[in-house]
């Protein structure tokens, strides 16, 4: 049978503590299997919190995030594959099983042109959590 989700920005417009709860509970209510979470600032991501809710919703949660400007993939691999260890570390601490969105670089910082052969080379494979299934990836 499908299952069904829902970004959380599609119900509101904000993210934050109090909004994280009410809009949990509205996917819940209608009837949707799992939601989109916003990973906007992973430093300040509460996902025990975040698990607390989507368990006592009975909901399944993925998260979402982009690069910030000084994090595009191509110009600072490190600082990216730390942002997102970050981010893929807080999905985990609350269960979630996804994470999601602009993972490969900093929106607005495409050129339109194909990947130069430097920026290739910046491309790499990091296993995060070498326990589980939960890496990041990046190819062309």
């Amino acid at each position: 049978m499908p299952k069904y989700g829902v970004h959380a920005f599609l119900l509101e417009g904000s993210w934050d503590n109090q909004i994280a709860s009410k809009v949990i509970a509205e996917a819940a209510e209608l009837g949707f299997d799992l939601i989109e979470i916003p990973l906007l600032k992973p430093d300040e991501f509460d996902s025990a919190l975040r698990g607390k809710l989507l368990s006592e919703n009975k909901l399944k949660g993925v998260a979402s995030l982009g690069l910030p400007k000084d994090l595009h993939t191509p110009a600072n691999p490190k600082g990216a594959l730390e942002f997102l260890k970050k981010g893929v570390d807080r999905v985990a601490d609350f269960g979630g099983k996804g994470l999601n969105g602009c993972l490969y670089c900093s929106l607005g910082t495409l050129t339109g042109a194909p990947p130069t052969s430097e920026e290739k080379k910046t491309i790499f494979r990091a296993n995060i959590h070498p326990e589980s299934s939960q890496h990041v990836a990046w190819n062309f």
